[in-house]
């Protein structure tokens, strides 16, 4: 699961185009192409995924497009939480998987609902001398998702629901 999370950033650049952009409405556009250009990825894709031991990390640098991921296993029990944070040149990205699943036997599907914040901060190209405010901060979440096919053994993933953005204000 900490690989998989890791695999979205091969679409780093458009966090690197969002933080070279002056207004906050077209960083938000290029975090919400991340956001989807994310989703694409699970099109005929549907694996099991392998849920590390607690304590477990993952750490992957890419000297090519200039990321470092470090994710760890924080929680197994009840249910499954894993945390990372993520480092570009001009960006930051750090979230934790807090999921809830269930099944929905009359709809055929498997639910998991994203509980979780994704936090983004942008490095500030507007940056003025005296000025303290180094990053833009955005703070999204993800549409619910569905695995649909179960009974029919024709898997595939439906996301419904709203993806919410904020811009934060922070030094």
């Amino acid at each position: 699961t900490l690989q998989r999370e890791c695999e979205r950033f091969i679409f780093c650049d458009l966090l690197n185009k969002a933080s070279e952009e002056k207004t906050p409405e077209m960083k938000m556009a290029y975090i919400t192409a991340f956001l989807t250009a994310e989703m694409s990825m699970s099109i005929g894709r549907v694996l099991k995924p392998m849920i590390p031991l607690v304590g477990e990390t993952f750490e992957y640098v890419d000297n090519k497009l200039h990321y470092r991921f470090f994710g760890e296993e924080v929680q197994r029990l009840p249910s499954h939480v894993s945390a990372y944070i993520v480092e570009g040149d001009k960006w930051r990205y750090w979230a934790d998987n807090r999921n809830t699943t269930s099944f929905r036997f009359f709809a055929g599907a498997y639910a998991v609902d994203f509980g979780n914040k994704i936090h983004v901060e942008l490095l500030n190209p507007n940056k003025k001398k005296g000025d303290k405010k180094k990053f833009d901060t955005f703070i999204y979440n993800r549409p619910s998702t569905l695995l649909k096919g179960i009974l029919t053994n024709n898997l595939h993933y439906d996301y419904n629901g709203r993806s919410r953005s904020e811009e934060r204000r922070v030094g």
